[in-house]
Parts: C-alpha cells; sequence; structure tokens
C-alpha cells in the first residue's frame, strides 16, 4: 500500500472513533452523579429542665384559728391541737394584744397583712396559749420567718439553736437558765423532729418542758409545752393532730 493510500485509510477510522469519543464526553457531562442519600442523624433527646422546688414564703402565711371550745389549727403548717376542756385558752383578740398588734376587725385578711407585716420585722409573735391548773401545765406556739438575702434556709435543728436563748435564757446574759438540756428525736405527727427537753427548778416548783419546731419554707413554728410532771410532756404532745 503506498503512502497516499495509508493517509486515507488512517483518516476514514479517526473520522469513525472520534465522534464516538465525543459521544461518550457528552453523555458523561449531561448524567447526573447520583448523590449519596445521607445517613440520618439520631433525634436527639431533649435535657429535662432542672425541677423548680417552689419554696413556700411568708406571703403564703396564715393565721391559724382558735376555736371557741380552745382548739387550735394552723392552715399554714397543717396540723391542730385539741386540748381536754380543763384547759383555759387564749382567743384571738389576746393574741393580737399580746403581740402589740392593734387592730379593730376581726377581718383574717386585715389580721392576716397585719401579722405578716410584723413578721417582716423579724419579730417572733404567738400564734396559741393555754394553761391548766394541778399540774400547771402550758402550751405555747410562736411563729417566726427566716427570709434571708442569700436565700440559705434554716433546718428545724438550725432554728431551734438559734431561739433556745429566746425560750431559756431568762436574763439575757446568753446562758440557758434550765437544767439537763437534751437533744433528743421524738415522732410528732407522724414524722421524726428534733426536740429539746429540760428541767427547770426555781425553788418552789419544778417544771419540765419540750421545744421543738414545724418548718415550711422559710417559716417555723415553735412549740413549747411545760408541766410540772415530767411523764406529762409526751401525753400533752399526744394532743397534736394533722
Amino acid at each position: 500500500m503506498n503512502k497516499t493510500m495509508r493517509m486515507l485509510v488512517l483518516l476514514a477510522i479517526m473520522v469513525a472513533v472520534l465522534p464516538m469519543f465525543a459521544c461518550a464526553t457528552i453523555l458523561q457531562a449531561i448524567a447526573p452523579t447520583p448523590t449519596p442519600t445521607p445517613t440520618p442523624l439520631p433525634t436527639p433527646t431533649p435535657t429535662p429542665e432542672p425541677t423548680v422546688e417552689l419554696i413556700e414564703n411568708l406571703d403564703s402565711y396564715l393565721t391559724g384559728y382558735i376555736g371557741n371550745d380552745g382548739g387550735y389549727y394552723s392552715f399554714t403548717f397543717d396540723f391542730g391541737i385539741e386540748l381536754p376542756s380543763d384547759w383555759t385558752v387564749y382567743n384571738r383578740a389576746m393574741m393580737n394584744e399580746y403581740n402589740s398588734i392593734s387592730l379593730d376587725t376581726d377581718d383574717p385578711v386585715a389580721i392576716k397583712d397585719t401579722y405578716i407585716s410584723a413578721l417582716r420585722q423579724g419579730k417572733v409573735l404567738m400564734e396559741y396559749f393555754a394553761f391548766k391548773d394541778d399540774p400547771s401545765e402550758m402550751f405555747f406556739v410562736f411563729v417566726t420567718d427566716t427570709t434571708r438575702p442569700d436565700g440559705r434556709q434554716y433546718s428545724e435543728l438550725g432554728m431551734l439553736d438559734q431561739i433556745k436563748y429566746w425560750f431559756l435564757d431568762f436574763d439575757s446574759d446568753q446562758i440557758i437558765d434550765v437544767k439537763n438540756l437534751q437533744l433528743t428525736v421524738t415522732d410528732i405527727l407522724d414524722e421524726e423532729h428534733p426536740v429539746y427537753r429540760f428541767d427547770d427548778s426555781d425553788g418552789v416548783s419544778k417544771r419540765s418542758g419540750a421545744i421543738f419546731a414545724i418548718k415550711r419554707g422559710t417559716m417555723f413554728e415553735v412549740i413549747e409545752v411545760t408541766s410540772e410532771q415530767e411523764d406529762r410532756i409526751d401525753e400533752i404532745l399526744q394532743c397534736l393532730y394533722n
């Protein structure tokens, strides 16, 4: 085959092959490359919000109810007192007088607001007082509030340690003036409470007593029971109910 013939054959082959390469290139350009299906991410489990403890404060305080029969019920602290009929009980007007609260109304809302105002000033107010003779016995209920700027809370024992001087330091010299002061734990109102028990000898009569606190948020009711007969203390505490 001469030179001219070889060139003609080569040219014919190129004309036949080049369109094939061109078509392949065009098809590759217009055919979309398959996009891989993404693996779905797991749905994140929401983190539960921390539970906020609702702390009862002075705004929820209600004065206790003193019945004509001498009974007492604390709506704020959810307990009552039912003493035998031979006890003498101070009514609410007598409580107001003891607490130096002057009110010309029996409106419970006005009494509540006045007591809250006094408690905001850091006062300790008497909520209930009853007594009897033969043997000489007394039952006190006081209320106070311990709201602090830093938000810290007193425990029942912490409250007792703060207020025991108010009860038992008779001459304000920061020395407890009763004998045999002992910290015990007693089941009261179906719960265990720290209780300070003591003897008080004044040279004429012997008095035994117990002091404990009931906590509701920032508020406390502090209860003192005394008797000439030591074994009567626990019997008197049985007069509390919930």
